[in-house]
């Protein structure tokens, strides 16, 4: 997948989840795991495009109506911008009124004027006024012929558009079910293969751990040695570069740093280094570190367990979703480390360490 079909498919995934409002935050995740997951199975195939897989999808809002129906919730309404015809409708209404009353008043205004100079100039301008007379019942007769039709064809158009969103809520209807048992045979039929990446690095001189992973789970303890040691299970189908598991870890100045795409990860960190964990979707686990931690989570769980919570000065954000277990330790112990957690969709959750 390009970068041109990655952008499209994450404006793709961000109109479902807008689209999916009124539904709960674990439930919205699930829904866009699983429809991101089933996106990339089809696109691993030679002869699938994304382009025709989201044809296939339909419309954000049309998917988000189908998990709607499943979940017993009301409909979104049809977006409406399908009702511009009839604000043109109202707006040329006005536009040959507006038209119409000025040229009846500038007519007016000449009659006036000439009915009042009539006696002096009644040989000079007797002609002129015939003839405007003339002129302006013809304009009054083009503009209202020009009227009726004007409304007869957005009358027309205004019945359209009502049939049109007529059969728009029958294919939102019925057409779910079919699609329901489409994405379900096809998620089992391209279930993935595993493979693991294993490996150790040093840490040398080299004072931050950066990880960052888009799609899967990821879980870091401490390590024992001055090594960073990990493990990592991922799809062998999906469309990725094997060659980026054989080498994980990377350097950039004093960092050591990891991105991976999608798979399960354990990575084992020596203390002395400051972590730096993001994840774009699925669980991330901070499990009896005692050191500097920053972990950020866009859609999904973060789950932070310290070797001794007394020892943080920790604080914790969530646009959308919920903070739990977390205890009073503002006032109790000397404050070693710092920790900032942060979710954009999901949940934080603390729970004690238990080697």
């Amino acid at each position: 997948m390009n970068e041109q079909e990655s952008k499209l498919l994450e404006k793709y995934l961000s109109q479902l989840e807008n689209s999916l409002e009124g539904v709960s935050v674990n439930d919205k995740l699930d829904i866009l795991m699983e429809i991101r997951s089933h996106i990339e199975d089809r696109t691993a195939q030679p002869d699938m495009s994304l382009a025709g897989v989201l044809k296939f999808l339909g419309t954000p809002e049309t998917l988000a109506n189908r998990y709607r129906l499943e979940r017993g919730l009301s409909l979104q309404s049809a977006p409406k911008t399908s009702r511009w015809p009839k604000y043109l409708f109202i707006g040329s209404i006005t536009l040959i009124l507006s038209i119409f009353v000025i040229i009846c008043l500038g007519l007016l205004a000449d009659i006036l004027i000439i009915k009042t100079f009539v006696p002096l100039f009644e040989n000079l301008f007797g002609k002129a006024i015939e003839s405007s007379e003339r002129k302006s019942k013809d304009i009054e007769s083009k503009f209202e012929k020009y009227f009726d039709e004007m409304f007869e064809i957005h009358k027309n158009n205004i019945r359209d558009i009502d049939s049109d969103f007529k059969d728009w809520e029958d294919k939102v209807t019925f057409s779910y079910p079919f699609q329901k048992t489409k994405l379900e045979s096809h998620s089992n039929k391209f279930a993935s293969s595993k493979l693991t990446a294993k490996g150790q690095v040093s840490i040398h001189d080299h004072d931050t751990f950066a990880i960052k992973l888009t799609h899967g789970n990821l879980k870091i303890q401490p390590s024992k040695t001055n090594q960073i040691t990990y493990r990592c299970v991922y799809s062998a189908d999906n469309d990725f570069d094997d060659e980026s598991y054989k080498n994980i870890v990377t350097t950039q100045g004093s960092t050591l740093y990891a991105k991976l795409k999608r798979g399960t990860c354990d990575f084992y960190v020596p203390r002395q280094l400051t972590l730096k964990a993001e994840l774009k979707y699925g669980n991330l686990s901070l499990l009896g570190l005692a050191q500097n931690q920053f972990a950020k989570v866009s859609h999904g769980n973060l789950t932070f367990s310290p070797r001794n919570i007394q020892e943080f000065n920790y604080t914790t954000k969530v646009n959308h979703g919920t903070i739990n277990n977390f205890p009073d330790m503002s006032l109790t112990g000397s404050k070693k480390y710092r920790a900032e957690l942060k979710v954009k969709h999901g949940n934080i959750m603390y729970s004690s360490f238990k080697p």
